[in-house]
Parts: structure tokens; C-alpha cells; sequence
């Protein structure tokens, strides 16, 4: 009995220690930085921007992106096109999804 209750805290353990972390773009339609894919304040934990900015350089490469056509301003809510500026100088860890809902585009 001790064995299986070590095996499933180890187990449950092992889900924490890899759990992805979901950011929404919150850069606008010009965004920080000139809509900059690698500015960490462009992606936020919560929608509305109250949440965590996206480690810089880049997060993690678990990162989920979400671009949500419902709000991508943040604080203050927007919509229209985003054109996201991916650098080829900059190194970016791409996330392990992207993610384009809501009408977003």
C-alpha cells in the first residue's frame, strides 16, 4: 500500500513539474516593442493583462500562445489584425502551441 501511494504523489509530482503555462497576446495591435513576439510584456498570464508577463527572452519552450480575437489589448480591450514581428535576429523559443481563437488573426 505504501508503494502505490508513493507511486501516485510521484506521479501527481511529475504533472506539476512539467505543466504548461498559458499566455495571451496583450501587445495590440502595435503591441510594446513594435508588436515584438520576443517582448516578454507583449504575453500575459490573464487576457485582461493582470496576470504574469512572459519570462524574457522568450518563456519556456511548454509555453502555450494564445492569440483570442476577443481582447489582445489587454488592459484595454482591443481587437483588429495583429501582425506580430518575429525578428531574425532575435533568439526566440517557440512555444509548444500557438494558438489562434476567437476570431483572432
Amino acid at each position: 500500500m505504501k508503494r502505490l501511494i508513493l507511486f501516485f504523489t510521484l506521479l501527481i509530482s511529475s504533472v506539476f513539474i512539467y505543466a504548461q503555462t498559458t499566455y495571451y497576446w496583450v501587445g495590440g495591435t502595435t503591441g510594446t516593442s513594435g508588436s515584438n513576439f520576443a517582448t516578454g510584456s507583449n504575453w500575459n498570464t490573464n487576457i485582461n493583462g493582470t496576470g504574469t508577463t512572459r519570462t524574457t527572452p522568450t518563456g519556456a519552450n511548454t509555453d502555450i500562445l494564445i492569440v483570442d480575437g476577443t481582447n489582445i489589448g489587454g488592459l484595454t480591450p482591443t481587437t483588429g489584425t495583429v501582425t506580430i514581428k518575429v525578428s531574425g535576429s532575435s533568439t526566440i523559443l517557440i512555444s509548444s502551441q500557438l494558438k489562434v481563437v476567437n476570431n483572432g488573426s
